[in-house]
């Protein structure tokens, strides 16, 4: 290949993931082809979240990049008595559709949604929140210093003894493994034409157009995999005190849960 041929061929691969990252949840999220394609794995991680959380009461909780609102679509047994729920997101089209789906579970809890990178400083009176959710939210700010000033944003909203649940991806991320432990569930939980369309199509996409696009640019550097030490010492830096740490999403991701001293 000559040397114009590679840089053109660099740069072609250059835009296409500057529209896939662009356009892959944008769309998604507009068609709800999002939901359709998420893995039952990554439903059963936030599930999990929230059991490690445990009895919110009447806590203010913040979603710190909500996506689509998979939260009100696992945890509405676990929300129904909290005060209040705040979520954001970096996209619209993410905020309209968990917006959607408050109403569609019946789920009465004043919410309030508004679009943040949560990069900058979170527009809330620190303080204010009693937990704290970033599921699969911080690991695609490449700066580390940047990802770290995201994490002290919604620590600075917390409340002293307040909990804050981070969910990144593993050193051992691994997308076909996240698949079959997807289908296992989908074996057990849904009717077979489910199953087998999750199996022989939806799964398919899921994997060429999503987790492998994930697997390319944490292999690349340009989003943060984590080891369990390395994000209990992120955390620890801001105060937390580590309360619980665990490999969920098919070992795929790491969640930690901390708490600020009172």
């Amino acid at each position: 290949m000559s040397v114009f041929g590679a840089d053109l061929f660099i740069e072609t691969d250059k835009m296409i993931k500057r529209l896939w990252l662009k356009y892959y949840w944008l769309f998604g999220y507009r068609s709800r082809l999002y939901d359709w394609l998420t893995p039952e794995s990554y439903r059963e991680s936030m599930k999990r979240t929230l059991e490690c959380i445990g009895d919110m009461g009447d806590a203010v909780l913040l979603d710190a990049g909500c996506g689509s609102g998979i939260l009100f679509d696992v945890g509405v047994k676990h929300l129904t008595s909290v005060k209040r729920i705040i979520a954001t997101d970096i996209l619209g089209s993410g905020i309209r559709l968990a917006r959607r789906k408050i109403m569609e579970q019946g789920l009465k809890v004043p919410t309030f949604f508004f679009r943040s990178d949560l990069t900058s400083p979170l527009p809330m009176k620190a303080d204010s929140v009693d937990v704290a959710i970033a599921h699969f939210s911080l690991y695609t700010i490449g700066d580390n210093r940047v990802r770290h000033q995201a994490l002290k944003n919604i620590q600075a909203v917390l409340r002293s003894g307040g909990l804050c649940a981070v969910i990144n991806p593993s050193k051992e991320y691994d997308g076909r493994q996240i698949i079959r432990e997807s289908l296992q569930s989908s074996l057990s939980v849904d009717p077979y034409w489910k199953y087998w369309l999750k199996k022989n199509i939806l799964y398919r996409i899921t994997y060429s157009l999503g987790l492998k696009k994930i697997e390319d640019r944490l292999q690349e550097g340009a989003w943060k995999k984590y080891s369990t030490q390395e994000l209990c010492e992120e955390m620890r830096v801001l105060g937390f005190e580590i309360i619980h740490t665990e490999k969920v999403y098919a070992s795929s991701g790491i969640l930690v849960l901390g708490r600020l001293p009172v």
